[in-house]
């Protein structure tokens, strides 16, 4: 797609209102503690008192300036805020309310800004089919919705730390300056947004170091003589100078924040230290996931962030990822790709890898991964946009006249990119404005949810609800409301009576309580809200909230004549799990069908660099694997750094190899295992799996049997290993984990092997 620049520019201008809308329409943001640290950062500002513009170590900078720009923006023209909260925000508000509003509307702007820059980012990468389409799925994304609809930090940091990454992507495309500049920039406003965006330090080292590699490898029979010190000049260009560059730019934010220049010692200590405390730290409530729950000592496993993104994602997200991944490693001869190969994999590591950072952490929340739900959808649309593509040219070649195909082959691009976005932003409508009650329908929605990840712990989903009955009810002057601290966050901003949190037997005298499925389900505090639900928990409440057929949340009002029925507000879509499995056939239906019609098709895509490492088959699976096993071998390492007595981290000073180590020294020890890994490999192994390629072809051509029954065998003996392992409780997790990823890699490179024989035979 082709557009010129008056369209371009129209199309940004339409992305910026359409996310800002989004995210600021009717907000509805639980957590309370960003904004009083806004306001007392604004307090800061306007006494010149710079030592208190810090106020946590996350440093949470970003947040709390956009918060207090919004805040002092609504003091000094109000009566023109008072005219948007009566449009595009929730009744019955406090002050406190209103600016929380406030607040969420300068973080909406913010955002808003980024979703465009992510946007026009991805037009280089990809062009404008798949940056619009990517730029759907993210700005449509539920669960990034139920984020950044919030004011907090991670969804301001997830944005930042995307921009950043695909910003160096662009850099290593395009080798120009200013991509490298502009991703320090990012990244360094990342880190003063959340200390967990120091994963850029090592995946801009790591993407630095694949362009490398792939420079080395396509110049290496140039420099028969003094190849060291050209290795070492390559090294220092490619690697070494743009590193350094990026690093110190990354820095420069930091002078923006005045407590960092009035004290940077003191500032650098209290992130270091804080960082690694709040990492090893614990949550004190209790997680659920599988069924079970898991107290302050207990890790729900390494399956916790995966399955919790798979349910947050939309099934468009989720199939579109998996096609993506399907396509790009072992379609490469019949797909054209709307972003490089390498690009596509660099992404792909993104999301892993800080997956792995964050399983690292003794903390788990869905929130923390959000930067991999991005990056899902990004893979998506680059899935999808080649698949879209892969129709266009099989309906190319029906039996149809010239103007009949072409009308054809047109419908059939446009059709599935129009319907993924369609459906993304369909999924929204049942919840809105609670998107965080969205769970994937492609896996039963909220019904299967339920009993696998956690609910309603976002933004006290169907809170407004519970409020309007409530109000229609109450009497301010003299009605109670009690909740547990979870939702009396949010009770606090939209009632204006007397609202207290539940106590035990000191609290059964009340004229209202709120019940939370969250509570419940994670047995968060029972001490606190049991003796109300043994109490009242059998009478008819005035309303339930129910998303998918789950409740969520109710309200009952003991002090009034009990309801004959209670008053049902039931949100979501059923019909949508029947056109999740629909929607997914019929791609993964018309993806076989155009192989089908292209099996004969001979299409050469010219590589987009000296050396294309999709050419290398071993070398890609081996490359994932040696990865993979390097990290888990590296998590284990840090998870018994942490459990270490002498935890005590400083910068200056005395050095313990505690927090550094983990948070940058194992992402460095990774990057050099992959360079070192792949680099070996790419020169030594091809010519030597070629031959093993070509006796392979001579044992079994023309005996189709055993191809099928070989991988029949090899899958089969997968599963039975899967379930037997399962039983075996001695065995570590990760140790299974890595087993059962040995055996994937393998199979997906012996499968390769097996399909490139076919395709010769025909």
């Amino acid at each position: 797609m082709q557009l010129t620049r008056r369209q371009s520019t129209l199309v940004l201008a339409a992305i910026f209102i359409v996310t800002f809308l989004l995210n600021a329409w009717y907000p509805i943001s639980r957590p309370p503690q960003w904004l009083a640290r806004a306001i007392r950062f604004e307090q800061a500002v306007e006494e010149a008192d710079w030592p208190q513009t810090y106020q946590m170590y996350h440093p949470g900078y970003t947040t709390m300036a956009v918060g207090a720009v919004a805040l002092e923006a609504y003091d000094h023209a109000k009566p023109a805020f008072d005219a948007l909260l009566d449009v595009a925000a929730p009744p019955y508000l406090t002050d406190y309310g209103c600016k929380m509003v406030v607040a969420v509307w300068g973080l909406a702007l913010m955002i808003a800004a980024l979703n465009t820059a992510i946007a026009a980012v991805m037009r280089r990468l990809g062009g404008w089919t798949f940056a619009l389409v990517a730029c759907g799925l993210l700005t449509f994304s539920p669960f990034v919705l139920s984020q950044s609809r919030s004011f907090h930090v991670d969804a301001p940091v997830a944005f930042l730390m995307i921009l950043s990454g695909l910003l160096i992507l662009l850099y290593a495309q395009s080798g120009k300056l200013r991509h490298l500049v502009a991703s320090g920039l990012v990244a360094g406003f990342a880190l003063l947004t959340k200390t967990p965006a120091v994963f850029l330090v090592p995946y801009t080292g790591l993407t630095l170091g694949v362009v490398l590699l792939m420079r080395l490898r396509a110049g290496w029979g140039d420099h028969p003589d003094k190849r060291l010190g050209w290795i070492v000049r390559e090294t220092w260009i490619g690697l070494v100078r743009p590193g350094l560059l990026w690093f110190v730019i990354a820095l420069l934010p930091f002078l923006l924040w005045p407590a960092f220049i009035d004290n940077p010692d003191y500032i650098l200590n209290e992130l270091y230290f804080n960082a690694a405390k709040h990492v090893a730290e614990p949550h004190l409530n209790p997680r659920f996931f599988a069924g079970q729950l898991y107290n302050e000592t207990q890790h729900p496993g390494v399956l916790f962030y995966p399955v919790s993104l798979f349910y947050k994602a939309s099934f468009v997200t989720f199939t579109g990822t998996l096609l993506s991944i399907i396509g790009y490693a072992i379609g490469r001869k019949r797909l054209r790709f709307p972003i490089r190969p390498v690009t596509y994999w660099l992404l792909v590591a993104f999301g892993v890898f800080y997956i792995i950072q964050m399983e690292i952490g003794a903390k788990q929340d869905p929130r923390y991964v959000l930067p991999a739900l991005m990056i899902m959808a990004i893979c998506a649309a680059a899935g999808l946009v080649a698949l879209a593509d892969l129709l266009k040219r099989a309906a190319t070649g029906t039996d149809f006249s010239v103007a009949a195909t072409d009308r054809l082959s047109k419908m059939v691009y446009t059709a599935p990119l129009a319907l993924a976005v369609g459906f993304q932003a369909i999924t929204l409508i049942p919840f809105a404005p609670d998107y965080g009650a969205h769970h994937n329908y492609l896996f039963g929605g909220n019904r299967t949810a339920i009993d696998m990840v956690e609910i309603g712990a976002d933004q006290n989903e169907g809170i407004l609800y519970i409020m309007n009955a409530i109000h229609e009810q109450a009497d301010l002057s003299t009605d109670s409301v009690g909740a547990e601290s979870k939702s009396l966050t949010s009770i606090s901003q939209y009632y204006a009576g007397d609202y207290q949190m539940l106590e035990g037997d000191s609290t059964l005298d009340l004229d209202y309580y709120v019940f939370n499925t969250v509570n419940t389900q994670r047995k968060l505090r029972p001490d606190r809200w049991l003796a109300a639900w043994e109490a009242y928990g059998d009478i008819t409440p005035l309303l339930i909230v129910n998303f998918d057929g789950v409740e969520y949340m109710r309200v009952v009002a003991p002090n009034l004549p009990e309801p004959a029925a209670p008053q049902i507000v039931e949100r979501g879509w059923p019909w949508l799990i029947a056109a999740a499995w629909l929607w997914t056939a019929v791609l993964i239906g018309g993806m076989v069908w155009a192989l089908v019609k292209m099996r004969s098709d001979k299409l050469s895509i010219p590589a987009p660099e000296p050396v294309d490492l999709r050419s290398e088959r071993l070398a890609r699976w081996l490359i994932v694997l040696a990865g993979v096993i390097g990290w888990l071998a590296l998590i284990n390492g840090a998870r018994l750094l942490w459990q270490h007595e002498s935890h005590n981290p400083v910068i200056l000073g005395r050095f313990e190899p505690d927090f550094f180590v983990v948070f940058a020294g194992y992402h460095l020890i990774f990057a050099a295992w992959t360079a070192i890994t792949g680099w070996l490999i790419a020169s030594q192994v091809r010519g030597r799996w070629d031959r093993i390629d070509a006796l392979w072809d001579r044992l079994v051509r023309s005996k189709p049997l055993i191809h099928a029954g070989v991988l029949v065998i090899g899958w089969l003996g997968m599963i039975a290993f899967l379930i037997v392992s399962a039983g075996l409780t001695a065995i570590p997790a990760d140790v299974k984990a890595a087993l059962v990823l040995v055996l994937i890699v393998w199979s997906g490179a012996f499968g390769d092997r097996v399909v490139v024989s076919n395709r010769r035979q025909e």
